[in-house]
């Protein structure tokens, strides 16, 4: 961007879930002007599935009630601390990144996107169309990493579209990954160890395992569960809302059963109950998170632990219990990023660290756009470019860093401009 705003909104939806975050910068430091959380009880977000009589099917994330979506949005929008520049958080799972790493010369660029714009380019016509976009990270003496990013339109859209016409400013959209990439790195620097950082961001329609490590590389995966679906199939015994969960709970005694004793999702058409439901989300966010962290099952704990810091965050994070499951489950301690307050960062009277903690994402939204820290695809414009062709194919080499290219249709990759 060529001049940065000095205050700005994120909005984040996700499942029953609306969240505002009001920052601002003010010289080095960066300040938390109001923070705002509304659940709802019924769905906002849905995804459903697009189905296709040859292709696989897709997922599809949609809005069933725009009105009162709509309604909410203008509520928050009405108090003066909100009306800024406004940015959207973009779910996970609905951006894609691949990556390839070579030698640090325009024509090992230049090859390096040939082959993952061949590679990723799917031939199934409901992805398109889709935003292309190519960048170049240092991955050492000699060497460069090629970065393919690629988000479809009908996730970029809807969102868009909802805040252009009820917000008094719409800047563009955050990918989740971004977001917690910024956040990362600010608690690594926090710690001077130089411990590697793990997040588990857990929500309402999705999770995201985060890791920074010591030579400053990132790595995201995330899983269509949260608190309120497994992947296609909405569970129906619990509702997403934290507060008539946690009251549950003081009813029930506890919403989660050992998990050794809990069926597996493939029998959730005939098996289902709060306390199964509630234990087979947890079940499935722990196991996730074993893997993204890469830890084997015959590691020693301790010396797990030592070597690197574990965060949970996410509003789902919220229920009481889940902690002390996915604890015993991974078999190490999850902080919560509420304890202590962060360096470079102020917030307003009626604003506490928790309120930051349950919104980690729209935090680090925030901080791409009033401070961006790191190379990334950052802030999406809806300012696209058409893709540079040449008798029919892609030439690759003529593709600027970090431009957006809409791509309608599967084409090949060739013209490579160094040869």
């Amino acid at each position: 961007m060529s001049s940065l705003p000095k205050r700005v909104t994120i909005i984040e939806i996700d499942g029953n879930s609306i969240g505002a975050l009001a920052m601002a910068q003010d010289g080095d430091k960066l300040v938390v002007e109001a923070s705002h959380h509304v659940e709802l009880d019924k769905l906002v977000e849905v995804v459903e599935k697009m189905r296709h009589p040859v292709f696989m099917d897709l997922p599809k994330s949609n809005f069933p009630d725009v009105q009162l979506l709509a309604s909410r949005l203008k509520d928050i929008f009405s108090q003066e601390v909100y009306r800024n520049p406004v940015v959207a958080v973009l779910g996970g799972e609905k951006f894609h990144r691949a990556m390839e790493i070579g030698e640090e010369s325009d024509l090992g660029r230049d090859k390096r996107r040939k082959k993952l714009l061949n590679s990723n380019l799917p031939i199934n016509p409901l992805v398109y169309p889709c935003v292309i976009a190519f960048r170049e990270e240092n991955a050492g003496p000699g060497k460069s990493m090629t970065v393919l990013l690629k988000i479809r339109l009908m996730d970029l859209f809807p969102i868009g579209v909802l805040l252009e016409k009820y917000a008094p400013r719409y800047l563009g959209a955050v990918t989740a990954q971004t977001a917690t990439a910024n956040l990362l790195q600010v608690l690594s620097e926090q710690d001077d160890s130089g411990k590697p950082t793990s997040l588990c961001n857990v929500g309402k329609m999705r999770t995201l395992y985060s890791t920074w490590d010591a030579q400053g590389r990132f790595t995201h995966d995330e899983i269509p569960v949260g608190l309120a679906r497994d992947d296609m199939h909405y569970f129906r015994s619990i509702s997403p809302v934290t507060a008539q969960l946690n009251r549950m709970k003081i009813a029930l005694g506890s919403l989660f059963f050992p998990p050794e004793v809990t069926p597996s999702p493939l029998f959730t058409g005939w098996a289902s109950s709060p306390q199964i439901d509630c234990t087979r989300f947890a079940i499935q966010v722990s196991h996730y998170a074993e893997r993204s962290f890469g830890m084997d099952p015959r590691r020693d704990i301790d010396s797990v632990e030592e070597g690197r810091n574990f965060y949970l965050t996410g509003r789902a994070s919220r229920i009481v219990g889940l902690r002390q499951f996915l604890e015993n489950k991974i078999g190490v301690t999850l902080r919560r990023i509420d304890r202590r307050p962060i360096k470079g960062v102020e917030l307003a009277n009626d604003v506490k660290w928790a309120d930051l903690a349950d919104n980690v994402i729209p935090f680090g939204a925030g901080l791409q756009v009033l401070k961006p820290r790191r190379q990334s695809i950052g802030l999406i414009t809806h300012k696209f470019l058409p893709p540079p062709m040449k008798d029919g194919y892609c030439t690759v080499g003529e593709m600027a860093d970090g431009a957006l290219y809409v791509f309608e249709q599967r084409v090949e990759a060739d013209g490579l401009k160094s040869v």
